[in-house]
């Protein structure tokens, strides 16, 4: 997370690991504004990055213009190594405080991965984009600008082949819906290599350093089916809150196979950094999410196909 204009540095290592990126060099691959179709003029969120000492030094453009990058690492072919979400919001991150924790665990961020604002002031396409944050296929690394106007690499690539996890990291911008089975990975490798290694943090989580992505767990109200008279919906700025604790959620819907949004304005995907419920071949196909269901009336935990584009809620580590 980078709060204002200025000069930044961050180790070259793969997440939270100590292991570092062998690099030849990095770049701004992408920038974005979260603005739907919008132009985005090359460096006007990230002036510049560079490589130095094992550190990638990155300069915030001014005047301060919020968005969203991704620095990748490239080697001397040109292949992408490993690459760095730079998350560059309007208004300071922070975490819903929740002293009795009965909707989560821990403290959750105010917002979606990626968004710039919490909630919008007013009605209106541009500020409801700003809050509804980032897009992830379960299990990558990497977000997805779906519909935003991107300086750069940032419209991705739509495939119908899957993807190693080695692909994934070396295509970072391509969204993968697989040929069949509606999940992503090729090779289907353990879960314990995607979000979530027995309740530890990997490093392919996107959250940012001290969160992660929050797993199921059936003794908080987050995975919980609850009724409609437990959220207030704002139909004009397409937000649901939670009534007991305050904590909101855009209804941004998601991307399916595409750069476009279905459900937008009645639905919000959740993901969780578990796999899916139900048999082998129903949990490798899907992975667990919160579903925010507005045509529906209904808000619970269920499994959906992984190659879906969703939102992430970070939580505070524990």
């Amino acid at each position: 997370i980078i709060p204002d204009i200025g000069n930044y540095k961050f180790k070259a290592v793969k997440g939270n690991s100590s292991e570092a990126v062998a690099a030849a060099s990095v770049e701004v691959l992408w920038e974005t504004d979260n603005v739907p179709d919008g132009e985005v003029a090359v460096g006007s969120i990230i002036a510049s990055a560079a490589l130095a000492d094992g550190y990638v030094e990155v300069a915030v453009a001014e005047p301060f213009h919020p968005g969203n990058a991704l620095i990748a690492a490239r080697d001397g072919d040109g292949n992408i190594l490993w690459s760095w979400h730079l998350w560059i919001p309007e208004t300071p991150v922070e975490e819903v405080d929740e002293p009795d924790h009965i909707f989560w665990k821990t403290n959750l961020l105010d917002r979606n991965l990626g968004a710039l604002i919490v909630q919008p002031e007013t009605t209106g396409d541009v500020a409801t984009y700003a809050a509804y944050g980032l897009f992830y296929e379960w299990g990558r690394k990497d977000p997805m600008t779906g519909p935003y106007g991107v300086a750069g690499e940032g419209m991705a690539d739509v495939t119908r082949d899957k993807l190693t996890l080695a692909e994934s990291i070396a295509n970072p911008t391509e969204i993968a819906t697989g040929k069949e089975n509606n999940y992503w990975d090729e090779t289907l490798e353990a879960q314990a290599i995607f979000w979530d290694n027995n309740g530890e943090k990997t490093i392919y989580d996107p959250c940012p350093p001290g969160y992660k992505v929050p797993a199921y767990d059936t003794e908080y109200k987050l995975w919980i089916k609850r009724a409609d008279d437990d959220w207030t919906f704002d139909d004009s700025r397409h937000w649901f809150k939670y009534n007991e604790t305050g904590i909101s959620f855009p209804a941004c819907g998601y991307l399916s196979g595409s750069h476009s949004l279905t459900k937008e304005g009645i639905r919000g995907l959740v993901w969780s950094a578990n796999l899916g419920l139900g048999d082998e071949a129903e949990v490798r196909g899907s992975a667990g999410f919160f579903d925010l269901s507005r045509d529906s009336g209904k808000y619970y935990y269920h499994s959906y196909f992984k190659y879906a584009t969703g939102s992430i809620r970070c939580a505070v580590e524990h």
